[in-house]
Formats: structure tokens, sequence, C-alpha cells
């Protein structure tokens, strides 16, 4: 080679040496690592993963086995993780097709350069060469408690890793994904993030059990996430331990503010959220527009209610969450009643007695916590207060103003929890605002125990005959009381019959005189079971369980048949 060829290799060789960055320095100094160059990398074919993810902003070439499909995660884009023995990374390319198909188990080397995204630590990929396919990834056994530290979470980002949690609620895909939230016994959360183009039926998936989960440890902004790849990823336990959370679990909180008058917010998240939805109650809405006067009543009293609520709750304030048994409703938001610590006070019942709310069971709810914010919503109404004052009342309770202004049909069959009778949403007015309770579906109230309310009042009658005889035989009253009670019904259901007879003969006369004769035998029964109770041969407990019963036996229906018969 003459003098002046090997001078212009040599320059060659520096100008492309210049332009790959081999001479730039390379340091991950910002996380405290050792600086590397890409230099020796290259001189050792590859750096490991781990000693990538410290190289934000440089270009690195590294070797690791794929945990995931491609097309999984981010169909129409290279959206995979590759983990070696020590740490993991996500591969990403907005042009999948430029690269070779990468399966679950395939060996490849990558160039490229890094990045973060979301705090992702990813590799934005310039090349990809498959090694060997037909490997296996091992899932590296976690806990919860592996992602409250950020340092160990941060390690595990990348990897395939399997844990046991509780699933605490598993909503509906929106735009592709969901999140899922599992917790462990000590209430540590991490989500489970599902994409719908993995295939997963969220259907199959159960809420409130213990669950194995494998997936990829990953993150989106300061939240730590499992990412599963199919549905044998998400596994219901063997052995179902304790639930970890329920009615009566309390957490301890601080506010930050108060959002309307039966949500807040949280300083810091609790099972994975900061917002609070007051549980047992709800309060006239504020989010709407306003376009007609049963809009601006509604704006009105729901402005109340956050100023009412204001006063009880301040930004830093410490409280307790008594968790419910859903702890999380479809928002994602906690489901608890908020105690003050200052004074133990039940902020949830204090807006039921001074009128601010009214009561709202959804099941499953307990029946002496119903019974406790009934008698709260009794006192508010007896005194007018709120949205039971009597010159300004509220026109539409909040779940009728929300089905009007969002155009849809009430759903929820309506209970009575005195006398245990549903009814249709649609006749929820039926059951007295300080009984009424609500379930999702018919299935589900007679799972509780709950039974359609009989058309025929002589059906009524004779269910509160039985409910007379067991309350007897469980010394529940005197016998003195149980004849008394049941004479007076047996005057009843004797009047009934005879008025199904007058309305059949089609007689106007005998109609009104026996529907006075049930009206007067109802009142009469009324008043002996406050005169029992008070004499203390009728127990408190039984007086709650049948003085909602004699109303139910008016016969409302003849007088619509008196007037259609008289017209």
């Amino acid at each position: 080679m003459s003098y002046a060829m090997w001078k212009r290799t040599v320059v060659m060789l520096i100008l492309l040496m210049g332009v790959t960055g081999i001479f730039a320095p390379v340091a991950g100094a910002e996380k405290g690592n050792t600086a590397i160059t890409v230099a020796e990398a290259t001189e050792s074919g590859a750096v490991s993963i781990k000693e990538a993810r410290s190289l934000i902003g440089k270009n690195v070439t590294t070797e690791g086995v794929v945990n995931v499909d491609n097309g999984l995660l981010q169909p129409g884009k290279l959206s995979v993780y590759i983990q070696d023995e020590e740490a993991g990374i996500q591969l990403f390319s907005h042009q999948a097709e430029r690269y070779p198909s990468l399966r679950e188990g395939d060996r490849v080397r990558v160039t490229g350069k890094v990045g973060e995204y979301r705090k992702v630590t990813q590799i934005m990929v310039e090349d990809v060469e498959v090694l060997n396919r037909g490997g296996s990834v091992e899932a590296e056994p976690v806990n919860l408690s592996d992602y409250t530290e950020p340092s160990t979470a941060e390690a595990l980002e990348g990897k395939l890793v399997t844990l046991e949690g509780y699933m605490l609620r598993v909503p509906e895909y929106i735009n592709g994904g969901a999140n899922l939230i599992l917790i462990d016994e000590n209430l540590r959360v991490v989500t489970v993030r599902v994409w719908e183009s993995t295939g997963i039926d969220l259907g199959n998936i159960q809420s409130n059990r213990w669950i194995h989960v494998t997936g990829i440890s990953s993150q989106y902004g300061n939240t730590y996430q499992i990412l599963p790849r199919s549905e044998r990823d998400i596994r219901l336990s063997k052995v179902q331990k304790e639930k970890p959370i329920g009615e009566g679990k309390e957490v301890a909180a601080v506010v930050e503010r108060v959002v309307d008058g039966d949500t807040i917010h949280l300083a810091n998240p609790v099972l994975g959220t900061s917002t609070v939805r007051f549980l047992n109650m709800d309060t006239p809405e504020t989010y709407h527009k306003v376009k007609d006067e049963r809009d601006q009543n509604q704006l009105d009293h729901g402005l109340r209610a956050k100023e009412h609520l204001g006063q009880l709750l301040s930004s830093g304030d410490k409280v307790k969450l008594r968790i419910g048994e859903e702890a999380l409703d479809g928002y994602g938001r906690i489901l608890a009643e908020v105690i003050r610590d200052k004074d133990e006070l039940n902020t949830n019942m204090e807006m039921v007695r001074k009128g601010a709310a009214s009561t709202y069971f959804i099941w499953p709810f307990q029946g002496n916590t119903v019974k406790a914010y009934s008698q709260a919503l009794k006192e508010a109404k007896e005194k007018g207060l709120g949205i039971w004052n009597r010159e300004k009342p509220l026109l539409e309770l909040p779940f009728v103003f929300r089905a009007r202004e969002r155009g849809s049909e009430l759903y929820r069959p309506v209970g009575d929890f005195r006398t245990r009778y549903v009814v249709p949403a649609r006749e929820w007015a039926s059951v007295p605002d300080e009984n009424r309770v609500f379930f999702n579906d018919e299935e589900e109230a007679e799972r509780a125990g709950y039974r359609p309310l009989p058309f025929s009042r002589l059906e009524r009658a004779k269910d509160f005959q039985s409910l007379l005889t067991r309350l007897y035989g469980e010394g529940e009253m005197s016998k003195w009381t149980y004849r008394r009670l049941t004479w007076r019904l047996s005057t009843i259901e004797c009047h009934l019959r005879k008025l199904e007879k007058a309305i059949k003969d089609q007689n106007p006369r005998a109609i009104l005189f026996h529907q006075k004769k049930v009206e007067r035998a109802v009142d009469k029964m009324k008043w002996d079971i406050l005169r029992e109770t008070c004499y203390h041969r009728l127990s408190e407990s039984a007086k709650e369980q049948i003085e909602a019963f004699p109303d139910l036996l008016r016969p409302e229906v003849v007088k619509e048949q008196l007037g259609a018969n008289a017209g």
C-alpha cells in the first residue's frame, strides 16, 4: 500500500468513527452509573440490558430474550420487551414492517437509541437481528410490596414477573385498554393494565377474588403496571385467602379538597386512587347545564350540599375512610364513609341528618347501617331541612335527575328494607325515602332475600300474618299483642275480600264503604303497633319489621278503578 493510499484510509476511518460517535463519551452520570462508551460495547459485542438502561440519549447495542409477542401490546407498531439475567427493556418503533416478526422466546440483538416515554425506559429501534428462535422465558416471582419502593420497581421494569393479589376491580375496556386493581393484605396496590389487543376477555376475570397474574413489569408515569399477554396470564388462585378489605375496614387519609356534596379528593392515593365517593348517601348534582326549573333547582341544592360538606371537611383534615363491601365503584373511586379524626364525626350520616343528602344504598349493604341512615333521614324530613324544605324542596332526587339529564331509563329494582319487598325501577316512588334500597337486577334482589311486591292486597296480608307468627314464635311480642294484631289483620282481610267483590260487581257504594273500612282498620293497626311498643309488649326490633306493612294494605288501586267506573 502506498503512503497516499494509507493516508486516505486513515482519514476515512477517522471520519467514519466521528460520524458514528465512537469517540464521543457516553455517561450515565445522571443516574449514578459508571460511564461506558459505545466503542467499549462494540468491542465486547453488546452491553447488558442493565447497562443499556442507564444510557439515556445514547445509541447502544444489547441482547436479550423477547418476553411478549409483537402485536399484542400495540398493534401496528414494534412494541415488545426483552430481558436478560439482570434486567429488561422495551423495544419500540412506529414502523413494525421494517423489522422481523418477534415472538416470545426469540433471542435478539438490537441497536438503537435509549430514551424514556412516560417514564418507561425503551430503545428506539434502528436494527434488530434474530439470533435464534424457540427459547423460553421464566417469570420471576415478586410481591406487591416490591412496587412500593421505586428502586425495586425500576429494577423489575421490562421483565416477565408473576405475583398474587386480590382483584379489587375489573372495569370494561375504554379506548382499547382497562386498568384492573390488584391489592395485597396490607392494601398495597399495583395496576394490571390489560390491552384489548391481547384478546383477554374481561368477563372471564373474577373481581373480589385472589388472582395469580403473570405479565411484563412496566409503568405509566408514576403508576407501576403489570401487562398480561393472554388469558393464561390471569389465573384464579387455588387457595382463596380472607378478603383483605371490606365492610368496616378503615384506612387513614388526608383531605385535599371538597369536589361536590358527596365527593372529595385526597392528598395521597389510597387503593390506587385519590377520589372518594361518599357511601350510603347521594347529594344533588352540579355538573350540568341549566335548561329548566328542575335543572336550576338541582344545581341550587347541589351547591348548598357542597358548601355544607366544605364546612365539615377542610383541606388538610385527617380522616379515616371506612371502606364499603365494594371498595371501588365503576369509575374507580373509593366507596367509603368519611370519619373526621378530631371528633369521630361520620360526615356521610351528618350530611343526611342535616338534609343535605338523601340515603343511597346499592347492594351489598348491612341492615344495621341502613337503619341508622334511615333514622337520620326521617329526622331531617320531620324538621324540613335542606332538600326536604317544605317551601323549596328538591324537585328530583339525584338518581332520578341523572337518568333524565342523560336521557336514560331507570333500571335498578327498588327494595323496601323494612318489608323486604322489591318493585320495578319505574315504581321507585312507591317505596318510602327512608326505606329505599337498590339492586342491580332482580336476581340480586332475590339472593339478598327480597321478593316482588304482590299486586294483591290479600297476598300481602298473608305475608304480614306469616311475619307476625314468626315474630311471636321468636318472643318478640306478647300473646296479647299477637292476638290483637292478628284480629285487626283479619278485619282488614275481610273488607279487602268484600272490596274485591264490590269491584267485580261494579257497585260504587259498596266500593266506597269497604274502602273506608280498610283505611280505618289500617290506621287502627298502626296505632296498635305504637301503643304495644310503648307498653313494651312489642319489641323495637319487631316494630321496625312490621310498621311499614299496614300501609301496603291500603287500597290505592281501588281509588283509580272507582274513578274509572264513575267516569
